[in-house]
Formats: C-alpha cells, sequence, structure tokens
C-alpha cells in the first residue's frame, strides 16, 4: 500500500538535507552500523506522532543536526535552528473533489517548541490548476492525516515495546469491532450504573474517615473495560503468555499483531520497523521477509532497516531498497541500483553481493533439503502402506462401500488396513476384469515371502460360494468364520450374515450392497438409484413348467449390475452412519484375522 511519493528530511540527528524518492510499499533501509538508518523511522514517527522514540518527545539539543549548528553559530550563516520534515502524500480515491492527487505536508521544530509549525501545498496547488481552496479543502486534510497512523517499532523490542503493540491491538479488538455492539454497550452502562450505586456506602465512610468527597469510576468505554490484554501462545497441552515466551517468539508475533491491526481498522497504517530479524532463527527471517512482501504490505506501508541478507536480497516491483552510508559525517540515502555508483561505499556493496550469493545457496540448501524431507515423508509413508495389510474384494464398487462404511463408523480414525479389488485393470478405469474367480486365484497365488497379509472378502451367493472353496493350501480356522492360507499370508471369508438376512444366505444371493435396509436401498438423488431385479419363480409338475412369476421377496431379487457404480459413488455417502451398523460384523473379523496373525507375519 502506497501512502507517500517523497520524503524529505532536514537537519534531523545525522541527516542534513535528504529526499528519499522511489518509494514502494515496502522500503528497507540498510547499511553499516551507526550510520542514521534508523534515523529516517525515528523522522517518520515524529512527523506522525510527534516522537522521535515511543514515549519521547523531540528534545532539541539532541535531536538537532551538529554540523548544521556549527554552520549556525558562524557570523557568515545566518538561519534559524529548526528541524523539518516534509511529506509529499498520494490522496488515492479520498477526497477527490478538494485533495490534490498529491500534495506536501511540511512540519517544522523550532528551538524552543516542543510541537511543530505545520504547513501544506494544497492553495498553491489547487491554484495552479485553476481550483478554488476552501473551508472544505482545509477539512479534507485534516480527515485525511487523522486517517493515517504509523507504528514505530525500535531495534530493541524491549517489554515496553510488546505493551504499547498489545495496547494497539486493545483499541482495534475494543473500538474498531466492539465499539458498535449495542448489546455490549446496553451492557456495559448497567453494570456502570449498578456499580455507582453499590459505592455509595463505600463513598460515605471514606468520606467519614477521611474528611474527603471521592466516587467509583466505572469503566464507560469498551476500551475502558478492557485495560489489559493477554495473548496467550499455544504449547502442546499447554497455554503459556505471550510475555513468557522467548525473544524470537514474541519478535514473530509483532508484525502478526500489526498486519492484524492493519487490516481490521478503518485508519491507513505505516509502519516503521527497525531490523525485524533480531533474535530471530535466519530460517524464521526468511519466511518473515516473504510475509513483509506478500502480505503485510498489501494492508500497510512499510519502512524497516535490516541488515538481514533475507531482507536486502528481496527484488520485488513493490520493494525499493535503499544503502544509508556516512559521507563527511552526515548520513546519506541512495537506492541501491544508484548507490552502486558511489566509490566510498563499494567495499560495501561487494559484502551485499556476497551476502545475496550466500543467501541463495541458502534458499537453495534449504529447497533441496525439503524435497529431501517430503521424499522420506513419502518413502516412509509408502513403507507402512506396503506393510499394511490388504483387503481384497471381488469389484470396485465393494472397495467404495466398505472404505465409506469405515469412515462412517469411525469417524477420522484411520483404517488399519488398505481395502482394494482384484481388478486387474485400473481402479479408474471403466471396465473391469475382477470377480470372485479373479479373487480366488490372486489368494492361491500369494507368495511366502509377501510382505504383507492379503485377506479376500467373498459375497454369500452361489458363485462366491463356490470360489471360496479356493485351494488345498487354504484351511479353516476353528472359529469356521474364515481360512487362512498355510504360509499364513492369505485369508479368506464369505460375508457375515447380519441379523434380519438370514433369508439372504439361505438363498445363496447375500452380496455387499444388502448389508443395507430396504429404504436404502430404494434412495434415489436425481432421479436414479439401485436398480433390484426380481427372480423368475417357476413352478414344476412332473419337471414340467406349469406357472412363472415374478419374485416379490427382497433376497431372490438380484442387484442390476449397470446400477451399482452410482450406487456406491452417489449414494452410499449420503447415507446416514446408522445404515452402516452391519459392516462393523466385516470389519470385526478382518481386525480378529489381523490380530491373530499378524505376529506370525512379522
Amino acid at each position: 500500500m502506497k501512502l507517500i511519493e517523497k520524503i524529505e528530511i532536514q537537519y534531523f540527528r545525522s541527516i542534513f538535507k535528504e529526499t528519499i524518492n522511489d518509494i514502494s510499499d515496502l522500503n528497507i533501509f540498510t547499511g553499516k552500523n551507526d550510520v542514521g538508518k534508523s534515523n529516517v523511522l525515528k523522522a517518520l514517527n515524529l512527523f506522525f506522532n510527534n516522537e522521535t522514540d515511543i514515549g519521547s518527545q523531540v528534545n532539541f539539543i539532541d535531536d538537532f543536526n551538529l554540523i548544521r549548528r556549527a554552520e549556525v553559530k558562524q557570523d557568515s550563516i545566518k538561519g534559524k535552528q529548526f528541524i523539518q520534515i516534509k511529506i509529499t502524500f498520494l490522496r488515492g480515491n479520498r477526497s477527490p473533489g478538494t485533495l490534490p492527487e498529491k500534495f506536501t505536508v511540511t512540519k517544522k521544530w523550532l528551538r524552543n517548541d516542543v510541537n511543530p509549525i505545520v504547513s501544506d501545498d494544497i492553495k498553491s496547488r489547487r491554484e495552479r490548476e485553476g481550483l478554488l481552496y476552501n473551508d472544505r479543502c482545509k477539512s479534507s486534510l485534516t480527515a485525511y492525516l487523522n486517517s493515517l497512523k504509523y507504528i514505530y517499532i525500535p531495534a530493541i523490542k524491549d517489554s515496553e515495546t510488546f505493551k504499547y503493540i498489545l495496547t494497539e491491538l486493545r483499541d482495534s479488538l475494543y473500538n474498531e469491532k466492539l465499539a458498535s455492539n449495542t448489546v455490549l454497550n446496553t451492557s456495559l452502562a448497567s453494570l456502570a450504573d449498578s456499580a455507582s450505586n453499590s459505592s455509595i456506602e463505600l463513598n460515605e465512610e471514606f468520606k467519614q474517615e477521611t474528611g474527603i468527597d471521592s466516587s467509583l469510576t466505572t469503566p464507560k468505554t469498551i476500551s475502558q473495560m478492557f485495560t489489559t490484554l493477554e495473548v496467550d501462545t499455544i504449547s502442546g497441552d499447554f497455554s503459556i503468555g505471550l510475555n513468557k515466551r522467548g525473544d524470537g517468539i514474541r519478535v514473530r508475533y509483532i508484525p502478526s499483531i500489526m498486519h492484524y491491526i492493519s487490516k481490521n481498522s478503518k485508519k491507513f497504517y505505516i509502519w516503521g520497523f527497525e531490523e525485524p530479524e533480531n533474535s530471530l532463527e535466519y530460517n524464521y527471517t526468511i519466511s518473515m521477509a516473504d510475509s513483509f512482501v506478500i502480505k503485510y504490505c498489501k494492508e500497510s506501508m512499510i519502512f524497516i532497516t535490516s541488515h538481514s541478507p533475507a531482507f536486502i536480497t528481496i527484488e520485488k516491483s513493490n520493494t525499493s531498497i535503499f544503502r544509508c552510508f556516512k559521507k563527511a559525517n552526515r548520513t546519506e540515502i541512495l537506492p541501491i541500483n544508484k548507490a552502486n555508483k558511489e566509490p566510498d561505499i563499494s567495499e560495501e556493496l561487494g559484502y551485499i553481493k556476497l551476502q545475496k550469493e550466500l543467501h541463495g545457496k541458502y534458499i537453495e540448501l534449504k529447497k533441496n533439503t525439503q524435497l529431501l524431507k517430503e521424499n522420506s515423508n513419502r518413502l516412509e509413508e509408502s513403507l507402512r502402506t506396503l506393510q499394511k495389510p490388504v483387503v481384497i474384494t471381488e469389484g470396485k464398487t465393494d472397495v467404495l462401500i466398505l472404505t465409506t462404511a469405515w469412515e462412517k463408523l469411525n469417524n477420522e480414525i484411520e483404517c488399519p488396513f488398505l481395502i482394494k479389488s482384484c481388478n486387474i485393470l485400473d481402479e479408474n478405469s471403466e471396465g473391469s476384469a475382477a470377480g470372485c474367480k479373479m479373487l480366488a486365484n490372486y489368494l492361491c497365488s500369494i507368495p511366502h515371502d509377501s510382505i504383507h497379509l492379503a485377506i479376500g472378502v467373498f459375497d454369500k451367493d452361489e458363485e462366491g460360494i463356490n470360489s471360496y472353496a479356493l485351494s488345498a493350501n487354504y484351511k479353516e480356522h476353528d472359529s469356521h468364520s474364515f481360512k487362512y492360507c498355510k504360509n499364513k499370508k492369505g485369508f479368506s471369508f464369505l460375508l457375515p450374515v447380519p441379523p434380519g438376512k438370514e433369508a439372504f444366505a439361505e438363498s445363496k444371493n447375500l452380496c455387499i450392497e444388502y448389508y443395507f435396509e430396504l429404504s436404502d436401498l430404494e434412495r434415489k438423488i436425481n432421479g436414479l438409484g439401485l436398480l433390484l431385479k426380481p427372480r423368475s419363480i417357476e413352478e414344476k409338475c412332473n419337471g414340467q413348467i406349469i406357472s412363472r412369476r415374478p419374485a416379490t421377496e427382497m433376497h431372490l431379487k438380484d442387484i442390476d449390475k449397470s446400477t451399482k457404480t452410482y450406487f456406491a459413488e452417489t449414494i452410499v455417502p449420503t447415507l446416514p452412519k446408522e445404515s452402516f451398523v452391519h459392516f462393523k460384523l466385516i470389519f470385526d473379523l478382518i481386525e480378529q484375522i489381523i490380530s491373530e496373525f499378524s505376529t506370525d507375519h512379522n
């Protein structure tokens, strides 16, 4: 956010006369120690807040430029002693009828004055454009300046700095967010009246004892009510106050707080932030620098000082970098691209070039390290996944239904096994090459050195029962609920029979869809759903068919295979948890097999 086009500073501390052009959303001042970088930010603080440091008004003896002081003492040079700061603002879309597109406000502090003389060039600019200058123009300027808020953060972020920032946050939260809350304000007024009435006895007693009249003052505004604001940070299971955290954590929190204030306030914020990298690990400094460029300067105009390559190597269109250096005991400020032509600082610029190269190598190493970490995590996850038992179904729709059933029944608990179909084609392909025979072939070919357990699930229909016979290598478990291979790597079971579904099992027609109740099976979305085709019931006499009729019983109906996918993909996920209660039988049996045989497997 660019609010300022140009800054002119005259006779302030080490700055004799400097004009700063080429200003952007984010402006970075760098240079050696004690060259006057911070004086730019302090000059802005003086302009906006009439303070040099937080809570410190201008002290002319300390803040007046020494070279200028020596000059005005000479008889040959006449002139008043003053400090002057001139800022050219950009109007933006505010008050277009009364303010020029750009205008300059000048503040001048004389030797014996605490408050500055303020002037502007709006009248002359409007007259040059043939426009009228009136009281509305003056009011617009006042409103414009009042809409700006400059926050200054010194290089040393002590407890007073944090207190200052938290006060700003408190005012933003309670004044901006809650001041218009009529319910809260009504409650506050009621609280004030109640407290005032309750204090009468206390006031009378105090007067009797001391002879002094008194009254209990109650909060009248939101900000008065919340005179303190604490920020707690979460560390594991504990809450720790920000003021008790290390300097690095606290320093990292400051720009986050300032950004929140800027976003949620009606004012336009300008930051003056000295050395934001102080007390931060370099990796965190890089992250912070990215936030300044990408996020923070969109909501605020920012001026910072920095020595860190993370900041001074930024090359973005919204960022300007200035090199500060001393020449004849005066602070001089040049855009970094123009500073290259200064012979006196060629050695400094050489260091910057070296820092830039080292920063680039660090970023490259960081990226490579991150890639290695991501690859390692993927490999670890793959190995862990490969070691999971695999439940294998007859078809793709069985996988969809079982996966949804697990999620419905177990919330966010990770499934301890993989669910796959025996389809030899890609799971996402339209075709299918699966079925109970394919499943049986797969189970009979599992090698003894397989890295995972394989558990096959057969429908309890005629084809599934026939295929469940498997090979001689499979033996019936003592529970008679599943079979296991001699190598103890392959297992299989027929769908357990849920209560109320006995007729389906007796008719050899129990497939996984019939684990749902009729109301679920008949559910339609966009007019589509599962189609059930009644079997043909024949009556015979001496081997001759004497009549045929379509079955009306549910357990004598077959599922139209062409509708299975829509049902599994579209309808099943919409069913409530209660619809999946019978699937617990399947999962319990799978977990029983894993529990009993995973030790042998390992």
